[in-house]
């Protein structure tokens, strides 16, 4: 199953437009300012290309160093239903400033799920 996963990983990169398709993408997600677009922007993407999720919240007990927040949101695409799970990652939000401004330093956060939402079509093929 993992080296279908990275032959399919390969062959989207191999037959990629010399335009990407996903570059908005890339730059919605690093052009926001907050998570709360952030959010929006990949489940906005997810949409668009027909990929099913889930939103699965969480409370966490205190704040973790300059951040805040308690609570946030995990999004969840699941395909298949048998043999061994495979997860695979990525974050959307991004890191809180000493001044308690959100970094602009998106580029990680936007290439890596932008990375898993090729993957998940891929796995829907």
């Amino acid at each position: 199953m993992m080296m279908n996963i990275l032959l399919a990983v390969l062959a989207t990169l191999q037959a990629a437009p010399a335009v990407n398709p996903m570059h908005a993408a890339v730059q919605q997600l690093t052009k926001t300012a907050r998570n709360e677009e952030r959010f929006d922007a990949v489940t906005a993407l997810l949409r668009a290309r027909k990929i099913p999720f889930t939103v699965e919240r969480f409370t966490i007990e205190k704040p973790l160093g300059r951040e805040p927040r308690t609570e946030g949101r995990n999004i969840v695409a699941t395909f298949g239903s048998a043999g061994k799970p495979i997860v695979v990652g990525a974050h959307y939000d991004a890191v809180r400033l000493q001044d308690g401004t959100l970094s602009h330093g998106a580029a990680d956060n936007a290439g890596s799920s932008v990375i898993l939402t090729t993957i998940a079509e891929s796995l829907m093929a």
